[in-house]
């Protein structure tokens, strides 16, 4: 769990479970339970799970055939290299920089900024990783950044240099080596004991065609739908005005830890 403070309000952030909070907290805002039950006005969210407890042959022969050659060709034609960064090795400078390359590509596809309060408040609890693939010849490629808790791995972010240029064997080689990233980070996170890996969401529409994308895209690694909850738990007088304005609430969390980083 992580807490942060808005205004006079001490709120806990907890993911994937129910948990024995801290004293303190005015409420604990629940992400991604299985049941709504006990949540103040909770709102479903899907996702795609992928049980890493299997074999790593079946984890990897599950996946979508095209999608296996490309992990094959960006390690072995292309170079890729990929590593799961933690702890000190993932510095203050190391998330500005990666902020900034994601507000870069949040701007075209109008998403808000990177969080880096709540980032700093994973990395601070042993939670964050990120996962890197770089080139043979040295620059980053692609990020994925993650949240680890409850043997569960998240992905919070993914961002590449896919937009870096119009170059159609330069983009073809990002996507290979975005392809070739999840496998590896599948394999370290597995090695860790994570049990779950989270693909971070699922589109449940059929309109908006670059989420339709990114659904196939996700759907290549044999994942499971299901859908969550994310709600309130009130823990004191104050935490009910909370629980009470939570429609308003989640979105103005977000907007107030942002503000803070700036």
């Amino acid at each position: 769990m992580i807490a942060m403070k808005y205004g006079p309000f001490t709120l806990g952030e907890a993911y994937f479970q129910r948990i024995q909070a801290p004293p303190g907290l005015d409420a604990v805002l629940y992400r991604q339970l299985p049941s709504p039950e006990g949540l103040v006005r909770p709102v479903g969210q899907a996702t795609l799970l992928l049980d890493l407890s299997q074999p790593e042959e079946e984890l990897f022969q599950a996946i979508e055939k095209n999608a296996r050659y490309k992990i094959r060709r960006s390690e072995t034609k292309d170079g890729t290299r990929c590593r799961l960064l933690a702890g000190p090795e993932i510095t203050d400078a190391y998330l500005a920089d990666l902020a900034e390359r994601y507000r870069e590509l949040a701007q075209t596809k109008g998403l808000g900024p990177m969080n880096l309060q709540r980032l700093r408040q994973f990395r601070s609890a042993g939670m964050l990783y990120i996962g890197q693939a770089d080139a043979e010849e040295g620059e980053t490629l692609v990020w994925h950044v993650y949240l680890v808790v409850h043997r569960r791995a998240r992905l919070f972010y993914s961002l590449s240099r896919f937009r870096d240029s119009e170059d159609s064997q330069f983009q073809n080689r990002v996507g290979r080596a975005n392809r070739h990233l999840h496998w590896e980070d599948l394999r370290a996170l597995k090695a860790l004991g994570v049990a779950t890996y989270d693909f971070g969401g699922f589109y449940l529409g059929q309109t908006d065609e670059a989420k339709l994308r990114i659904n196939h895209f996700k759907l290549e690694f044999r994942g499971v739908q299901v859908m969550e909850y994310n709600g309130f738990q009130v823990r004191s007088l104050r935490g009910r005005l909370l629980g009470g304005l939570y429609t308003l609430l989640l979105p103005l969390v977000e907007l107030a830890s942002r503000w803070r980083l700036r």
